[in-house]
């Protein structure tokens, strides 16, 4: 009998728990049906971006990346976000929260773009900043609030539209101080990556090239202003050089339509609560992006400083690392998919590894031998080695202010053999070979050693350049003129023939598209390459790859990695990561 009853039991339990997942099913088809009908989104909603977070490219494949990148706010998110909602009906209106925008300055028009274009609506676009700068610039979050149709500040902030302010650092007197001596050449005097080093100050072609860039970039600000305030350039100037303004200064100078809370904004906008309120990332997930059609777009990555090896994350803050093989392998099945139609290549990229850079660039000419259409787009920099691996595409798309070119090299090491023998701590060695020892940094370079250094920069820039003119169809002696190192803004870049257009990635989707003889007005979608994981599953591969508690000491030397990266790049490290490399330049108020 007790037998019977626990069969019983056990029976109607296993009943009871497949009617409850069987109900749980239901429940979850429901709330799909439910979400893909009307597009989940209720009436009279408003779509709210709140710019005061990092924003990213995209969140590499690297369980560390996911870690801290993902619930990072995407580029593509935003952008496509506010193309979406200018034809939906369920959105009312577009709102931007402004007070510590993080964008560089091409992911800035690129937004700024996509609200002007969203403003075509009719639909109330505005922008909310509690303050444009409280003691810190303010240019980057009021250039991108220009744009909307209404800005508003609260009444205790101010407007700090102090215009840019580029600085460098520079470590040759501390090197000399501490006994380092940096055995560093370059190709030519614009490659100012290796001057941090080599100089106390500016040199003159450095001075003239970064004026040249800051006063690029100026321009764009301030006629973006004017246009966008009803104002004319030289009325913006004639206000900036009389910034930082209190709010009430900025109201009388037209920089701003009123004085406001947040709260009295919500309330001018008739939001109720944050059922009515969307975000972009949950938006598109629920509403969809723009222009989606049957033609498949791959969208490959190139994203941070360019190395060989996988792609993942260094440096303190979650910094991305372009790893060649892992870009390289994206293009590669990109090009021998045949559901592919065309490849936009994202570069977001100061440069760094020669060797890894003309990886990726085997690939990008690959796809062009394969007559699979790649069109590159540039973000905020692709400049150096982001440059190299551009180059090839049948096309490049960038950004005004993107800034690119730097076709140079630099090369070399830092002998710390003054600062050992300061400390004393002193080294003796045998060597089997008459250059062994060219790579210690114990040590300065021989005659013969300086000899291979000279010849290895020499070589790369004649490479570099040599490659550069025959992808863009230039002659020689046209493009030296516009390398030796010297860094352009998008606009220069256009009309030196080193890019082809203007726009942002939905521009090179389009342009992509054109190439594969398809219609862009049919619509696409991007499918990423390489297809993402989940983080359990990166996971998992690292662990199958080491086996036994060796595999632990291997994954702490992974999660140390970032700090290895971080002092190479600070020049502490012995590695070639950084000949193809340009400076990010600290410009106040836009980085």
């Amino acid at each position: 009998m007790q037998r019977f009853l626990l069969v019983f039991l056990a029976v109607i339990g296993g009943i009871s728990i497949l009617l409850f997942f069987g109900g749980f099913v239901i429940f979850l088809l429901s709330v799909a049906a439910w979400s893909g009908n009307e597009k989940g989104i209720p009436n009279e909603s408003v779509l709210l971006i709140e710019f005061e977070q990092p924003v990213v490219e995209t969140v590499p494949d690297d369980p560390f990346a996911r870690l801290l990148m993902d619930d990072s706010l995407t580029l593509r998110d935003i952008v496509d976000s506010i193309d979406q909602a200018r034809d939906d009906d369920h959105i009312t209106a577009l709102v931007g929260r402004l007070s510590g925008v993080q964008l560089g300055f091409a992911q800035l028009q690129e937004v700024r773009n996509a609200v002007e274009r969203f403003r075509e609506s009719g639909k109330p676009c505005i922008a909310f900043a509690e303050t444009f700068g409280e003691l810190s610039p303010g240019n980057t979050s009021y250039y991108l609030a220009s744009a909307f149709e209404k800005v508003y500040i609260q009444p205790s902030g101010d407007l700090n539209l102090t215009g840019l302010y580029l600085e460098f650092p520079f470590v040759r007197g501390t090197l000399e101080k501490i006994g380092i001596d940096p055995e560093i050449d370059k190709r030519w005097e614009y490659k100012n990556a290796a001057d941090m080093y080599l100089q106390t100050e500016m040199t003159p072609a450095h001075r003239e090239s970064s004026e040249h860039l800051m006063n690029g970039l100026f321009a764009q600000i301030t006629e973006g202003i004017a246009e966008s305030r009803n104002m004319t350039p030289e009325e913006v100037r004639g206000w900036i050089d009389k910034c930082p303004l209190i709010a009430s200064d900025a109201l009388d100078a037209g920089f701003v339509d009123g004085l406001k809370y947040a709260d009295q904004v919500d309330a001018e906008l008739g939001i109720r609560d944050d059922a009515h309120v969307v975000g972009p990332t949950d938006y598109v997930k629920r509403a969809g992006r723009p222009h989606e059609g049957a033609a498949t777009l791959a969208l490959v990555h190139g994203y941070g400083a360019i190395q060989r090896g996988e792609s993942s994350v260094g440096g303190f803050g979650g910094d991305p690392v372009f790893g060649a093989a892992t870009v390289a392998r994206a293009l590669r099945e990109a090009v021998d998919n045949d559901r592919v139609d065309a490849i936009v290549f994202r570069v977001n990229s100061p440069g760094g590894s020669y060797v890894a850079s003309d990886i990726v660039r085997r690939e990008v000419v690959r796809a062009k031998e394969k007559h699979k259409p790649i069109v590159v787009s540039m973000g905020d920099y692709a400049a150096s080695g982001g440059y190299f691996v551009s180059m090839g595409a049948d096309a490049i798309v960038a950004q005004p202010g993107t800034l690119t070119g730097s076709i140079g090299v630099y090369g070399g090491k830092l002998d710390m053999g003054g600062l050992m023998d300061k400390i004393g701590v002193s080294y003796d060695a045998v060597a089997t070979s008459q250059n062994a020892g060219m790579f210690s940094t114990n040590k300065s370079y021989s005659e013969s050693e300086w000899s291979h250094i000279e010849q290895f920069l020499d070589r790369v820039y004649e490479d570099f350049t040599g490659k550069a003119a025959s992808d863009r169809g230039l002659p020689l002696e046209e493009l030296q003129e516009v390398a030796r190192g010297r860094v352009w803004t998008g606009k220069d870049a256009v009309e030196l023939g080193l890019v082809d257009q203007l726009g942002g990635l939905d521009d090179a989707a389009r342009l992509a598209l054109d190439l594969a003889d398809l219609d862009p007005d049919e619509g696409y979608k991007f499918r990423p390459f390489p297809g993402p994981k989940s983080t359990w599953e990166l996971i998992a591969e690292k662990l199958e790859e080491r086996g036994g508690t060796k595999a632990m000491v291997r994954a702490a030397h992974t999660t140390l990695q970032p700090v290895l990266v971080l002092a190479d790049q600070l020049g502490l490290g012995a590695g070639d990561d950084g000949v193809l490399m340009m400076p990010v330049p600290a410009i106040r108020g836009v980085n």
